[in-house]
């Protein structure tokens, strides 16, 4: 079932979806959102977001997906994303480093560490980036501001 967040705002609303929603939208046809908020999600689930070019907001908190999942995300045009209290670590960096759309990027509480910053070297577009809760010490914060000078880092 497709809900409206309530604590969006109304131009820029999120759907929230489950995995069995995801699926049935993909299988009918139905117009991609702007934003999605999946209020549950899997490696493989992720697959049903490839090429959907329209999708700008996606927030997948608190799912299970792992690294090995956001290689489903690379041939997205996103200006968001939300891992925050996933598994991610360095190594799904990889992947979200490919991503040079992204203008926030929400971490928190995921096991990334400084050696896992050298993928966001790219987003030379990013604005805001929450590592609260990991492993990033000061030493790596201030390595990635030599590179991303503009991006607001919340620790």
């Amino acid at each position: 079932m497709l809900y409206d967040d309530p604590m969006a705002s109304n131009e820029d609303q999120l759907k929230i979806l489950s995995e069995a929603d995801l699926q049935e939208l993909v299988d009918v046809g139905g117009a991609f959102p702007r934003g999605l908020r999946l209020s549950e999600a899997t490696d493989s689930g992720l697959t049903l977001l490839s090429g959907r070019l329209a999708l700008r907001d996606l927030r997948l908190d608190g799912t299970q997906i792992t690294d090995a999942g956001l290689r489903n995300l690379t041939d997205l045009d996103l200006h968001e994303l939300s891992l925050t209290r996933t598994s991610a670590s360095d190594a799904g960096l990889a992947h979200i480093g490919g991503l040079t759309s992204l203008k926030i990027l929400w971490l928190g509480n995921t096991r990334v560490t400084d050696a896992g910053l050298i993928h966001l070297e790219n987003l030379k577009d990013l604005q805001m980036l929450d590592l609260y809760e990991t492993a990033v010490t000061t030493s790596g914060i201030e390595d990635l501001l030599k590179v991303l000078p503009s991006c607001n880092i919340v620790a």
